[in-house]
């Protein structure tokens, strides 16, 4: 099978401590006071442990509570820019694959999620090429660039930030400006990162702290440069549309499924649990004993009722489709498409008891009266949910109410 050259051109993000103003020696000496106080606390750096006694655990790297610290006089330095990196790869090779090779051989830096590797879990889905895929099921030979390589000239001599197939790409916003502008139902405004007076200033960009090493490209790629490698074409890779960008490819995807949570994804037998938090239905507030209380019952359904949802079930929740959305990565306030399917697919559920509810949430302002029925959210979908097209049903049906 014949091999292609590819040039994977990665937007790529970063974040690092910078000192605003130098430290004193009186600070110096407090801070290494305070770690001496948590280190000792946490057990770290005490061998003298004396024999027969249990050891001592320290403290874990991965916990989420930290004892409290003084105000950094750091700030934090966003830096995005553009890296290419050559492959010689099949075209039947995923994009995932590729990037693993490249993080294996060329940049362990790079950053990127992934898990199943096979389109279930829908953890690694990107912008590629523009278009929001999984890279776990997109092969190089189908989203492979060959028409359009000056355009790498003209974005790249344009400026690092740049992003090809996104004009006026948003800021990546920091959590504090997406907590602000949250709704009083606790739904994200998704134009949230482009309130504030620095709104539609860039991320600043400063010149590389460290040479890149092996055979990674450079940055600035010209039309010269790619004839003379004899490359095949160019495959473009950004992060998610709509969401906040953590570090090269990953986005945060919490905000959706805090959106996804907030609509209680999961059968209600009592109505009044939507008024209630306390009732037993909370699977965060019940307790074991309480579980053991209620009642198991067997809910009988039909065929035909199963096939009402059984497609909408097999949401992996992405965030494809809301990534696909102009309404959602454009800044309305809306909860997305990902949210209405799961909604939807309890009232669909003939063993769900509260519809009625679930009609109240979805008629509030941001949730389906803000569709704009684009149905760019059923284009790319892994699990081929037509999501405009059930979103369209639940706003006619809606309406007809």
């Amino acid at each position: 099978m014949n091999k292609l050259r590819v040039a994977f051109r990665v937007h790529r993000l970063s974040h690092i401590q910078v000192a605003t103003e130098p430290k004193s020696a009186a600070d110096v000496a407090a801070r290494a006071s305070a770690d001496a106080v948590v280190n000792t606390a946490a057990g770290v750096g005490n061998n003298s442990r004396p024999r027969g006694l249990p050891r001592r655990r320290h403290r874990s790297p991965f916990a989420t509570t930290f004892a409290p610290k003084e105000p950094s006089s750091e700030e934090t330095k966003t830096r995005s820019w553009v890296q290419t990196y050559n492959l010689t790869v099949s075209p039947h090779q995923t994009i995932l694959d590729c990037l693993l090779q490249i993080k294996r051989e060329q940049d362990p830096t790079l950053a990127f999620r992934y898990s199943c590797g096979h389109g279930m879990c829908g953890t690694d889905a990107v912008a590629i090429n523009s278009v929001p895929k999984l890279l776990c099921s997109s092969t190089v030979g189908d989203n492979i660039q060959t028409d359009q390589i000056n355009q790498i000239n003209q974005t790249d001599q344009a400026s690092q930030t740049d992003y090809p197939g996104y004009p006026d790409y948003p800021d990546y916003p920091d959590q504090d400006r997406i907590r602000k502008a949250s709704s009083p139902n606790g739904f994200r405004k998704t134009g949230s990162h482009r309130l504030g007076d620095n709104a539609n200033q860039r991320p600043d960009i400063y010149e590389h702290a460290h040479a890149h090493e092996g055979t990674t490209q450079s940055t600035h790629t010209n039309t010269d440069n790619i004839t003379k490698q004899g490359l095949d074409g160019w495959i473009d890779l950004a992060p998610l549309p709509g969401f906040t960008a953590v570090r090269d490819l990953i986005t945060d995807i919490k905000p959706m499924l805090d959106q996804i949570k907030k609509l209680k994804p999961y059968y209600l037998q009592d109505p009044d649990y939507l008024q209630d938090p306390d009732s037993l239905q909370d699977p965060e507030n019940s307790s074991s004993a309480d579980k053991g209380n209620i009642t198991a019952l067997e809910y009988l359904q039909k065929p035909e009722e199963l096939a009402q949802f059984e497609l909408l079930s097999t949401c992996i929740s992405c965030g494809i489709c809301e990534g696909a959305c102009p309404v959602f990565v454009g800044g309305e306030a809306f909860i997305g498409p990902a949210a209405l399917v799961s909604q939807i697919r309890f009232i669909k559920d003939s063993r769900d008891r509260a519809q009625t509810e679930r009609w109240k949430r979805l008629s509030e302002d941001d949730a389906l009266s803000a569709c704009q029925s684009v149905r760019a959210c059923s284009l790319n979908c892994p699990q081929n949910i037509d999501v405009g097209e059930v979103i369209w049903q639940a706003i006619t049906r809606s309406a007809g109410q």
